[in-house]
């Protein structure tokens, strides 16, 4: 007898009740295996081993790609965006309270200052305008009401920071926020607040 047949053989015995003694709970146990298909233990016939396999590799994979973002954020653009900081930082000192946005465009910085003086902003905000290789870039802070020239026409927009540093322009016509980012009149938008410490 080969072991197919064995294996017939006991797949057509009824399984007995458990007794209490060792012996019989051991073949009662056997009988069960044999009769479910045999008591190989086989990855596949754990999928659960397979999920956690592959929920770890995803979890180090997003890790490293994390970890090479931020490694990768040039050392230029960071000292930029300090000098930005302290260049809005200064301008305020000069226009305490009144100092509503700086607009940087072809070379030439204005300063867009409010009618009254207003509390002092800690959430200093950097939106660009890009277009076909032009470009010009606004400094300013969170619920300041900024209004630019864009392909002729004044656009006017408040820019706001949310609790997750998500920056959203709200404008009389439009909504923009910098987690889904459209293009505004031809322009691509880019927005970030620009915190002390990056």
């Amino acid at each position: 007898m080969d072991d197919k047949e064995l294996r017939d053989q006991l797949r057509k015995l009824s399984i007995p009740e458990p007794s209490d003694t060792a012996r019989e709970r051991a073949r009662h146990r056997a009988l069960l295996a044999f009769q479910n298909g045999g008591a190989e233990n086989k990855a596949s016939d754990r999928p659960w081993i397979r999920t956690l396999a592959w929920c770890s590799g995803t979890t180090a994979v997003t890790l490293l790609a994390a970890i090479l973002f931020l490694r990768s954020t040039p050392k230029v653009e960071i000292d930029s965006l300090a000098k930005d900081r302290e260049t809005l930082k200064q301008t305020e000192v000069l226009f305490p309270g009144q100092l509503n946005a700086l607009i940087e465009r072809d070379g030439k910085i204005r300063i867009e200052l409010a009618d009254r003086p207003s509390s002092p902003n800690d959430q200093p905000i950097l939106i660009q305008f890009k277009q076909n290789g032009r470009s010009f870039r606004v400094l300013s802070y969170s619920g300041r009401r900024v209004c630019v020239e864009v392909n002729g026409k004044s656009v006017c927009f408040e820019a706001l920071v949310t609790g997750d540093s998500t920056v959203i322009l709200s404008g009389d016509n439009f909504v923009w926020n910098s987690q889904n980012p459209t293009a505004l009149s031809g322009y691509r938008v880019e927005a970030r607040v620009l915190a002390s410490t990056l």
